[in-house]
């Protein structure tokens, strides 16, 4: 285990790790992204909107 290529033992043993992500990790990702700049782009219009409302109705 130097480095170099793996023995016929370490082919057998070792775990086999992809060399790239899934498509699907991907679209989980960017799905997500997608939720998360929603809910905090839209937080602070709601916040507006609804302010005024909540004064009036106490009035």
């Amino acid at each position: 285990m130097n480095g170099g290529t793996p023995t016929e033992y370490e082919k057998s043993t070792l775990r086999y790790v992809t060399a790239s992500i899934p498509l699907m990790s991907w679209f989980v990702v960017i799905i997500e992204a997608a939720e998360r700049f929603t809910y905090f782009g839209l937080s602070g219009p709601l916040r507006t909107y609804m302010t005024p409302s909540l004064f009036e109705m106490c009035e």
